[in-house]
């Protein structure tokens, strides 16, 4: 568990940053413009719609289920967080900055943030964990993001949605392999490792 809190902590720490250097990338004047907008900082939740709410809630239930094929309760934590933490680049464009909406849904800062992470843990198995979570969410939203922000803003073929969303889950399965799970998966190992996370004593493997 607490490794899970780390990993999550470095995704965000590095999310944030390449929004940071996106948005000033883009848009110069982003540092005045969000001086004027602080005193309509309120403005930014009533942004968010409902059918954003269900999005999150559909990027969660993937990223769960995709990280649940690892077999570790720890690594389908950090999948289901992630894959929800990513719209946290929103809030850029929400404050009316001249930003894309997804300004950080972008195949740099998916290598970046998996690099950042296995330099950190030493662990390729939680670099491909976050690349799976991170392809799927992009996949969910159809592509429809600017896949080389911030150089570029356009958009990537959509058909490449689907073969995505079939080949992530055989990442997360690989990443179980390499972690022994599959080779000793029973009923009574997976109980073991449930009540651990749930203690809080849960680390990665």
């Amino acid at each position: 568990m607490v490794k899970t809190a780390e990993y999550t902590a470095i995704f965000m720490f590095t999310l944030i940053a390449y929004t940071a250097f996106s948005t000033l990338y883009l848009d110069p004047e982003s540092p005045a413009t969000l001086v004027k907008a602080v005193t309509r900082i309120d403005s930014v939740s009533s942004k968010i719609t409902p059918q954003m709410r269900f999005d999150s809630i559909r990027h969660g239930i993937v990223g769960l289920l995709i990280g649940s094929l690892t077999l570790d309760p720890s690594y389908t934590l950090f999948s289901a967080l992630t894959s929800v933490l990513i719209d946290v680049d929103h809030i850029p464009y929400f404050t009316g900055l001249h930003v894309p909406a997804r300004i950080s849904h972008s195949l740099f800062m998916c290598i970046l943030g998996a690099t950042v992470l296995y330099l950190y843990s030493r662990d390729v198995r939680v670099s491909f964990v976050l690349a799976s979570s991170f392809l799927c969410h992009i996949s969910l939203d159809n592509f429809l993001v600017p896949i080389f922000s911030p150089i570029s803003e356009g958009l990537a073929p959509r058909w490449l949605s689907t073969p995505i969303l079939l080949f992530m889950p055989i990442v997360n399965i690989a990443v179980g392999i390499k972690s022994g799970n599959y080779s000793r998966l029973n009923v009574k190992t997976l109980q073991e490792r449930i009540g651990g996370l749930l203690n809080g004593r849960l680390r990665f493997r």
